[in-house]
């Protein structure tokens, strides 16, 4: 009889999704039943601006997450002003836009995280990302403007401009100009100078733009899953240091093309199924339509799969 509740609980669920918009804040998810899930996350444009803002990449895969597990939601935000915007795009001074904040999941292992654990920027809760899709940089206006770098991908995309912003990799926040306002983990660089975009946000941040001649946009921040082949994982919820290979050797970008534990977070949550689409690459829209890259504020979608 028992056996018969749960899976009539179990095909009412199947195809179920639950969606997440831009809040401001974290969005908790507590799983229903133990199954396999699919998460999807659209990152955040460096503003709407069709033509001019880096776009939002995208990543999903699949997990199995056991019942009363609790996932943690952020949702990057997108805006066409100079403010930073939320989970971690950076900002910039004047004639440009800020960087598009990341889309984000986290996973406590055997913790129950507090308020101040909670807050966008916490370090524990950066270590505790097990997929990220990054931001796109903003655009420098000055003239007819300079474009943001597209999200990544492993990789961010360089900005637009005379001395262009570097977008960021697995191991590090891109270059500023001038290597000024650089990106960090969880965060885009952020800059004080005229004409330069701000910093996409993403597993690591793209660089910010400074004004050099007419300026530079920002660039594009970095994307990662747990599972995917080029992700390159950190050491613990304490140490970002990049994990050791199956051969106990410290992870490198080159090496994690070729050897997938060196995706793996610490936390055990692996996805498989993995995808991961840049800022200049066709994906599925939240609404279900097609575009290529993701304009605006960011998005998340789970789905109980089976």
């Amino acid at each position: 009889m028992l056996k018969c509740i749960y899976n009539i609980e179990f095909e009412n669920l199947v195809n179920t999704s639950w969606n997440f918009v831009y809040s401001g804040g974290y969005q908790q998810f507590k799983v229903p039943i133990s199954g396999n899930y699919k998460i999807e996350l659209w990152g955040a444009s460096g503003s709407n601006h069709q033509t001019l803002a880096g776009r939002g990449g995208y990543t999903s895969g699949i997990v199995h997450l056991d019942a009363n597990e609790k996932l943690y939601i952020y949702v990057g935000q997108s805006l066409n002003t100079t403010a930073a915007t939320y989970n971690g795009g950076g900002s910039c001074s004047s004639g440009c836009t800020s960087g598009g904040g990341a889309t984000d999941v986290r996973y406590f292992e055997d913790y129950e995280p507090t308020d101040s654990d909670l807050v966008w920027n916490s370090e524990i809760g950066l270590n505790s990302r097990i997929m990220v899709a990054a931001g796109g940089g903003g655009y420098n206006s000055y003239s007819s403007g300079y474009k943001g770098g597209i999200a990544g991908g492993l990789t961010g995309g360089n900005s637009a401009g005379n001395e262009p912003s570097k977008g960021a990799s697995q191991l590090s926040g891109g270059a500023g100009t001038k290597n000024l306002y650089n990106g960090s983990f969880g965060t885009g660089g952020s800059t004080s100078s005229t004409w330069g975009g701000g910093g996409g946000a993403g597993y690591y941040g793209g660089g910010a733009g400074a004004d050099s001649a007419t300026g530079n946009g920002g660039a594009g921040g970095s994307s990662y899953i747990s599972g995917y082949l080029g992700s390159v994982a950190i050491t613990s919820s304490s140490d970002r240091t990049p994990r050791k290979d199956k051969n106990n050797t410290v992870c490198t970008e080159a090496l994690a093309l070729n050897d997938i534990t060196c995706s793996y977070h610490y936390s055990g949550k692996i996805f498989s199924e993995t995808v991961m689409k840049s800022g200049s690459e066709e994906m599925t829209s939240p609404t279900g339509s097609s575009e290529t890259g993701h304009l605006g504020n960011g998005y998340a979608r789970i789905t109980f799969v089976n």
